[in-house]
């Protein structure tokens, strides 16, 4: 299957929160390690189900960041995405706090605590906020940089295509690419 017929659904933070809560419910609730280790699994199965339809409406918008509907989705990410992380953390949590932690551990490994240890040392939901605007300034990025139009050469390049010229062998179309670059 090609990129472009791959099929695209907007994940709703709710129905992710949803998901999630029910996830840790049942995490709670496992009698036994092996129990808790199932969850586990199903949570990673979800968390490539969600990493999937995330990244397609990113790629998609960074290839045509004039397409409306594609923006619109990254805006909704780029809002709801920290609320998301406040969720994943809370499982996380959970796992790591777990009294099956031993046994989880030998089955799956002692990175994966490390990994979540880390994790809640970066995350707090104090910064949501802040990881919202960092994400709105982060697709403004993108969207200027993927505007640009570079005259060289008697043709238009984008900054990618326009990056092979900065590395010819020869220094005088080196230097005529980055000042054609720098002028944008």
């Amino acid at each position: 299957m090609k990129f472009t017929e791959m099929p695209y659904k907007r994940l709703l933070a709710e129905d992710y929160i949803a998901k999630m809560n029910s996830l840790i419910e049942a995490f709670n609730n496992a009698k036994t390690a092996k129990e808790a280790i199932a969850v586990i699994k199903d949570a990673d199965k979800y968390a490539i189900l969600v990493d999937t339809e995330v990244t397609i409406a990113f790629v998609r918008n960074s290839l045509d960041t004039t397409n409306e509907f594609y923006n619109a989705e990254r805006e909704y990410y780029d809002e709801n995405s920290p609320k998301m992380t406040e969720m994943s953390q809370a499982f996380s949590r959970v796992m790591y706090e777990s009294k099956f932690r031993p046994e989880i551990e030998k089955k799956i490994g002692s990175l994966l605590f490390k990994n979540i240890e880390l994790s809640l040392k970066t995350f707090s939901p104090e910064i949501i906020a802040d990881l919202q605007e960092e994400n709105k300034l982060t697709t403004e990025y993108d969207k200027l940089i993927s505007s640009a139009q570079i005259e060289y050469e008697g043709k238009t390049h984008t900054l990618a295509q326009i990056a092979p010229f900065h590395t010819n062998p020869d220094r005088a179309v080196r230097k005529s690419s980055l000042e054609a670059r720098v002028k944008w």
